[in-house]
């Protein structure tokens, strides 16, 4: 994880575009190294299994915000896991999701409505 921290600082120095095709290709392999190490699907089989629906995220300006409907008699199981996750984050997936973010973000920028506003 630390690789793959030090090589996306790398890209956001680097101005050339061969050198940032380089740096992406580093990026996709240390990424697919760390994704052996993720369990698949196992926050949401977790909220499945507490009968929560609508698992969903998104990002807007300054904020991540995460969204879910969890059943009144399951929230201390919901919040016995959350504060878990506050207190010992494990980022084994967070570089597909800075990635997605990253998405969103070029999207939203260039949207022609948002540029004229």
């Amino acid at each position: 994880m630390e690789r793959i921290r030090a090589l996306y600082e790398d890209l956001f120095k680097t101005k050339d575009e061969a050198g940032r095709a380089k740096i992406y290709k580093e990026i996709d392999e240390a990424n697919g190294r760390a994704s052996a190490f993720a369990v698949p699907n196992e926050f949401d089989r977790f909220y499945r299994s507490i009968g929560a629906e609508g698992l969903n995220a998104f990002t807007s300006d300054e904020q991540t915000v995460y969204v879910v409907s969890v059943p009144a008699n399951r929230l201390e199981a919901w919040a016995e896991v959350e504060s878990e996750r506050f207190k010992n984050p494990v980022f084994r997936l967070f570089q597909t999701e800075i990635e997605t973010v990253y998405e969103e973000k070029n999207r939203s920028m260039d949207n022609a409505e948002r540029i004229l506003n």
